[in-house]
């Protein structure tokens, strides 16, 4: 009998222990090294994953860091430090033009130093609210008014 797993089993095993909540943090943070999409999107959305994970994966998997459930906690308990400020500015430019961003996690962008993000957290539509009227001249006010620093020109280059 053949014990030995094939390559497709082989990651399959991977992606089970990095997405099992019980697994340590220490041993999710050897997965990050297995070079498996797969393996890192599951390590993205692991409640478990330390928060200097996260940041690292915030780039490649946005979408599973801001649906991973430890995310507005993580921003709480490290808002001494300035938490945003280790993110990348993409993910955060990311985060406040998502509508699927929850109010408890605009409420910590309003808190960020780069001017770009609290005020587009302010404006955010799951924080302002619909705007019925005026909102294309709140807009043009709002964008002629933002200082754009080089990362965040080079983010709106990749959007266009």
């Amino acid at each position: 009998m053949n014990l030995e797993l094939t390559p497709e089993q082989e990651v399959q095993k991977w992606i089970a222990l990095a997405a099992n909540e019980n697994t340590s943090p220490d041993v999710l943070l050897e997965l990050e090294k297995i070079e498996s999409l797969k393996v890192k999107q599951a390590l993205a959305v692991n409640p478990n994953s330390p928060i200097e994970l996260l940041l690292r994966l915030s780039k490649e998997f946005p979408e599973e860091v801001l649906h991973n459930p430890v995310l507005p906690l993580a921003f709480l308990e490290n808002l001494e430090v300035d938490i945003l400020a280790n993110f990348p500015k993409s993910f955060l430019l990311w985060l406040v033009n998502n509508s699927q961003t929850p109010q408890e996690i605009l409420g910590i962008l309003l808190l960020s130093k780069a001017y770009s993000i609290s005020k587009s957290a302010k404006l955010h539509v799951n924080w302002a609210g619909e705007m019925s009227q005026g909102w294309h001249e709140t807009a043009l006010e709002f964008t002629h008014n933002i200082p754009i620093e080089e990362p965040d020109l080079k983010y709106l280059y990749e959007l266009a």
